[in-house]
């Protein structure tokens, strides 16, 4: 028997009941498999669409274009703002779940599981502040100084971008963990692992976008912006059906053995 039947049994929980509780467990599990793909999805259209961050404006726009910009697109950006922040949220739940797939694979000392939980909690962060800068940039715009307005959206553009090394670790240790993995039956493949090392790579060229205002180093460029957030997307959308696969394994696993 398991340590958690014992303490079940022992607090006088029926079968049905624990049958019971741990379903409705499971259903929170796959609820957060799949808040990764809404955080990336809802998010964006916010982000991108609404704010109008699709394109993203150039690094290389002076204090008075930059005003303008935030002027032409006040009411959009407090109401992107509002829903990207809002929705920040939903990459924790995802984070988490990742986390207890990785505890399966590592055992109780496994520190990687950590790791990867605390990089989930710094995005949700890094996405929370990026969009409160932006957010006051477009609050009050038309009594601010061009300067003002200017140093706000930098400060946005610089934490939304230069504190991608703690989605980076978060990658890295997920990638590490499937990649050990040496279970006959591992939770996910082991090219996924790689993958993840793949896509933690494409975030190493943002370390020298604040020494570019044009070209693809700019956090409106090539590397920086449309390879790297792209990449974001891809390992956020690929992640949430292995994850959810894994969960419908374990839930078999924990639920289905006792039938």
């Amino acid at each position: 028997m398991t340590m958690t039947t014992d303490l079940a049994e022992s607090a006088g929980i029926s079968d049905a009941d624990r049958e019971r509780r741990d379903r409705f467990a499971f259903r929170i599990w796959k609820m957060s498999a799949w808040s990764g793909a809404i955080y990336a999805t809802i998010g964006l259209i916010f982000w991108a669409v609404i704010a109008g961050f699709l394109p993203a404006p150039h690094e290389s726009l002076n204090a008075n274009e930059i005003k303008d910009f935030f002027l032409a697109h006040e009411t959009r950006i407090r109401i992107g703002m509002v829903g990207y922040m809002f929705i920040a949220t939903l990459y924790l739940p995802w984070s988490v779940v990742i986390a207890q797939l990785m505890q399966r694979i590592e055992g109780p000392h496994g520190l990687l599981n950590r790791i990867e939980f605390f990089g989930g909690i710094a995005t949700v962060f890094t996405t929370l502040f990026s969009g409160v800068m932006w957010l006051t940039a477009s609050f009050r715009t038309t009594g601010r100084s061009p300067q003002d307005i200017q140093l706000l959206s930098d400060a946005g553009w610089f934490i939304f971008d230069m504190t991608f090394v703690v989605t980076l670790i978060q990658m890295v240790a997920l990638g590490t963990a499937i990649v050990v993995d040496g279970r006959a039956k591992p939770y996910f493949p082991k090219w996924l692992g790689w993958f993840c090392y793949l896509m933690a790579f494409t975030f190493v060229p943002l370390v020298v976008m604040p020494f570019f205002q044009t070209g693809p180093f700019a956090w409106h460029g090539l590397f920086n912006y449309w390879i790297a957030l792209g990449a974001f997307f891809v390992f956020i959308y690929t992640m949430t059906y292995y994850v959810h696969m894994a969960v419908k394994r374990v839930e078999i696993e924990e639920i289905g053995a006792r039938a």
